[in-house]
């Protein structure tokens, strides 16, 4: 009796970002991303390729803060652009001079598995190559003692978030995607989520 596919997970708190490959078909959602990982105890970075949805992409460098954002502008043009360049090629190391190093976060990932021939599944260690599960702010793993303070910055900071991430939705709509396309793409696939970011968004402008 062969045993279900249930992956193993692991944990990592940064990731290196040198190459972001995709397709721009609308209905294209996965993204490859060849970077790297900080192996503890050793002194040179390890060579690691990941596969994650796009709207997970947009979540890494959400979390990158400004260094993510001409990442994100490259990312736009070349929806837009008439080139047909396939696959689509998002070279980070050229466009930021170096390694776009993205921390504070905890990465679930997990290796493709295989089944071997007596039904058992196995993780594939052919290759330095994982799915990304999710990935979420470091503070939610650690749960400190949180004055209000600090639970007010991490709240304006989530905030802050959200807001760039509808301002990428907005800019994809404007670019002629659709509404689905460009939520899934820009992480706003939840409804009550995305509600938040109109409010968010409105509240903002109001201030201004």
């Amino acid at each position: 009796m062969s045993k279900s596919y249930e992956p193993k997970y692991h944990l990592i708190e940064e990731i290196y970002l040198k190459e972001i490959i995709f397709e721009k078909r609308q209905d294209s959602t996965d993204v490859t991303i060849f970077g790297y990982y900080e192996k503890p105890f050793e002194e040179r970075l390890k060579r690691v390729d990941y596969c994650c949805e796009f709207s997970m992409l947009t979540d890494l460098l959400l979390f990158a803060k400004e260094e993510g954002e001409p990442i994100i502008s490259a990312i736009t043009d070349k929806l837009t652009d008439n080139d047909t360049e396939i696959p689509t090629i998002i070279d980070v190391e050229n466009i930021l001079g170096r390694l776009l190093k993205i921390e504070n976060i905890v990465l679930t990932i997990y290796r493709p598995m295989q089944e071997d021939e007596n039904g058992e599944w196995k993780e594939d260690v052919s290759e330095e190559f994982y799915f990304i599960d999710s990935v979420v702010p470091k503070e939610k793993f650690e749960q400190p003692k949180a004055s209000n303070d600090s639970l007010r910055n991490a709240l304006a900071e989530h905030f802050i978030l959200l807001e760039n991430a509808y301002k990428y939705y907005l800019q994809l709509l404007s670019f002629e995607f659709s509404e689905k396309v460009s939520r899934k793409k820009a992480g706003l696939e939840d409804e009550l989520l995305f509600r938040m970011a109109i409010i968010n968004h409105q509240i903002i402008k109001s201030n201004e």
